[in-house]
């Protein structure tokens, strides 16, 4: 590891200042958020041990990675480099803050995930993971029905439907199929909770998954086109059940794959007459 500073050593956190940097192998003073980065002890195993081994081959530039804490020890950011650091027995350098907002452990999660939020390291998974943990309505929500699409399915597996498909089925809004950013804070949204408790979005939840599946093992990438499905779905003219079965009937095969040509296939099969026997059949 590279050399680093000499710091004040501490042994406890009384007294100490904002403005001030301190270095500790006094393990136990800092405590991981349950559901930092989605996970139950607070770090994620995969991470400290890729930090182990920049740590171990001198790769670690110890100075520029300070570790923020409240005034209880509460990680507010780099916990996982504080699992890393202890498991190779060197110092903790970190700085305390001391705003009110950050003192509260029971509100702090969804601050340490805004601040993180734009952290690539902290994914949208991680977001609805950390979710899950804290019990979020909307999260186990969600979690339940894919568990369920994916029990009743020979093909898909939960890995096939992203947590940003399902966010985007929940908001109902075409335009941001593109967003892979999820905040913790959405998943507190009560509107949003309140659609997905519908049967409406179970049955659109279920019909998007069936189209996953559908172009599962196929070279054309499923995400795109529930990209441009989305655009058309919630029409009041747009017959999901139809759609499905010229799909299966007719298949979706065009020369290049883009936005428009999709979205064209896609009108063309939702618009395909079939009998009124079998019409009967699918509503």
């Amino acid at each position: 590891m590279k050399k680093t500073q000499n710091y004040k050593t501490v042994y406890s956190l009384t007294g100490r200042k904002a403005n001030e940097i301190y270095q500790t192998k006094k393990y136990n003073l800092f405590k991981a958020v349950k559901g930092n980065r989605g996970e139950e002890k607070g770090y994620e195993e995969k991470r400290v041990k890729e930090l182990v081994r920049l740590i171990e081959s001198d790769a670690y530039y110890h100075d520029l990675s300070i570790i923020v804490v409240n005034k209880n020890g509460v990680g507010i950011d780099g916990m996982n480099r504080v699992e890393a650091l202890r498991r190779t027995g060197n110092y903790v350098i970190f700085r305390v803050v001391v705003n009110p907002e950050y003192q509260n452990e029971k509100n702090l999660l969804p601050i340490i995930a805004r601040i993180n939020g734009y952290n690539p390291m902290w994914s949208a998974k991680q977001q609805f993971l950390a979710a899950l943990v804290t019990g979020n309505k909307l999260a186990h929500l969600l979690s339940y029905l894919r568990a369920d699409v994916v029990a009743n399915s020979v093909k898909l597996a939960e890995n096939d439907i992203s947590v940003n498909q399902m966010m985007t089925l929940v908001e109902r809004n075409k335009n941001k199929t593109h967003s892979r950013k999820r905040l913790l804070s959405e998943y507190d949204n009560e509107a949003y909770l309140t659609y997905a408790q519908t049967d409406q979005f179970e049955e659109e939840f279920k019909f998007a998954c069936k189209v996953i599946e559908y172009f599962k093992d196929s070279t054309i990438d499923a995400c795109r086109i529930l990209e441009q499905l989305l655009f058309l779905m919630w029409t009041t003219n747009f017959n999901k059940n139809l759609f499905y079965y010229n799909l299966l009937k007719k298949g979706f095969k065009i020369p290049v794959v883009k936005g428009n040509l999709i979205r064209a296939k896609i009108v063309e099969l939702s618009e395909v007459k079939v009998s009124a026997r079998v019409l009967a059949t699918l509503n």
